[in-house]
């Protein structure tokens, strides 16, 4: 009976330390993913250059004014020759 009653018992650690294992890799890569939304970095780039612009998935980069954020930033279009109006 001990004998059985400590295999239980070792099998029941074996699999807390396993989900144990489990959890903490699961909270690491949430921390992860929050980290990536507060920080995107540059992201993919997505186009080659243009002049002095390149374009990447969450920021422009500019040689004469650095790194500029995309993340809240509104476009607008117009068509060549028509100002553009603030709304």
């Amino acid at each position: 009976m001990e004998k059985k009653s400590g295999k239980l018992e070792a099998a029941a650690r074996e699999r807390v330390d396993a989900e144990s294992a489990e959890y903490d890799r699961r909270v690491d890569a949430l921390k992860r993913a929050v980290e990536d939304l507060r920080d995107p970095g540059l992201g993919v780039r997505l186009t080659g250059r243009v002049g002095e612009l390149v374009l990447h998935e969450h920021a422009v980069v500019s040689s004469d004014a650095g790194t500029i954020p995309l993340a809240g930033l509104q476009a607008r279009f117009a068509s060549a020759g028509r100002p553009i109006r603030s709304t």
